[in-house]
């Protein structure tokens, strides 16, 4: 089964996460996180498949940790709160594999993950 990380500060929004990732095919082993610090514990003492990471707890330590976290994790997703291209571009460079405006692309998740699992199996 596959082992997701929501390291979101909100617990509506992880809630809102959780229910959206329950209502596709893949439903995963769910853990959370609140804090960046709280993240890469997380990562390195728990084999997680995918991390869902909101940029509110990216910027704790900058777009660099990223290369960090990638070392744990083969599936970044993260969670902006705006569209602008370039900095989906700046995210994507820095080590993210999908970047994805909370606003509207929420729902595109489960389908993401019912790929990842495919590969993953």
């Amino acid at each position: 089964m596959m082992q997701l990380l929501i390291a979101e500060k909100s617990g509506l929004v992880q809630d809102r996460i959780a229910r959206i990732v329950s209502n596709g095919k893949t439903v995963p082993n769910i853990e959370y996180a609140t804090s960046i610090d709280n993240t890469i514990e997380a990562l390195s003492t728990k084999k997680i498949d995918v991390l869902i990471l909101s940029l509110k707890i990216l910027k704790e330590r900058g777009f660099k940790i990223l290369s960090q976290i990638k070392q744990y994790v083969p599936m970044i997703i993260i969670m902006i709160s705006n569209s602008i291209p370039l900095y989906k571009l700046m995210l994507i460079d820095a080590g993210a594999n999908l970047v994805l405006d909370d606003s509207g692309e929420f729902d595109e998740i489960p389908q993401v993950l019912t790929r990842l699992q495919s590969v993953l199996e």
